[in-house]
């Protein structure tokens, strides 16, 4: 078995220098194709078996008795340290990818090319990536509940402001619409998507309306809040006119519209 985790580093290190040569020729994501491997499959995967080396090491190899809060420590220290490397990586490989385009067109459309990430792709994953983890918070609660021993009136806030939550969480998504590739189409499948999935949670697990499953009824309501404002605002011209006026308010006057020379 060990022999196996040892091989699993030789092994990327050998795929990322065979890989090497075919810089340039594909692209994923309009990502360079060989960058994207090297940042979102390589590198994660030197992540976790750095993370499983530090364990296996600090539990079984050292022989030093450590507390889960002392393993806790070391184990958030490295991963932060892990993060910010894979940052810069995931940076490195998006120039490269740039310098690649360069290479091959010098007249190539960077503004563009960097729109894609900054706005649908990166907008994409924040927002629903954001209602996944909530999501699956809602999830864990309803199958495991937590101890909790406030009065009625701390769950009722709780739920007042998951709906509060929700609407905030709607205005966000219209103030950060990119205005490409159906973005409030995928939002909305989205919320409904997690919905679902919390109701037949429901169904399964029967959580009670209680302290005990507090974030998973306050996830319940966020996403419900969520997705009544999703489907009746948009038709209203007052709530039209609050996301114009903000949207306003959040570029100013200073709005540079950069059209694509033909």
């Amino acid at each position: 078995m060990m022999s196996v985790f040892f091989l699993i580093p030789i092994l990327a290190v050998i795929s990322s220098i065979a890989l090497y040569r075919q810089n340039g020729k594909r692209e994923f994501l309009k990502f360079d194709f060989v960058q994207f491997i090297y940042a979102f499959v390589i590198t994660p995967v030197f992540f976790i078996w750095i993370k499983s080396f530090v364990f296996i090491l600090l539990r079984s190899e050292l022989g030093v008795r450590l507390s889960i809060g002392e393993i806790f420590v070391i184990d958030t220290i490295l991963s932060t340290v892990a993060l910010y490397v894979t940052s810069f990586i995931v940076i490195h490989s998006l120039t490269k990818s740039f310098r690649l385009k360069l290479t091959k067109d010098p007249l190539h459309d960077l503004f563009e090319h960097s729109e894609y990430f900054h706005l649908w792709l990166s907008h994409i994953v924040t927002f629903g990536g954001a209602m996944f983890l909530l999501g699956l918070l809602g999830v864990l609660n309803a199958i495991y509940p937590i101890e909790l021993h406030q009065s009625r009136t701390w769950f009722n806030w709780f739920m007042a402001f998951s709906v509060l939550f929700g609407f905030i969480s709607y205005l966000g998504l219209e103030l950060s619409d990119p205005q490409q590739g159906h973005f409030m189409r995928l939002m909305k499948l989205f919320a409904s998507a997690v919905f679902v999935i919390l109701v037949f949670i429901y169904f399964f697990v029967g959580p009670r309306f209680s302290l005990n499953h507090t974030l998973y009824w306050s996830v319940m309501m966020i996403f419900a809040s969520l997705i009544a404002c999703l489907l009746v605002l948009p038709r209203s011209r007052r709530s039209s006119a609050l996301v114009h006026r903000l949207k306003h308010f959040k570029w100013g006057d200073n709005i540079i519209v950069v059209k694509k020379q033909e």
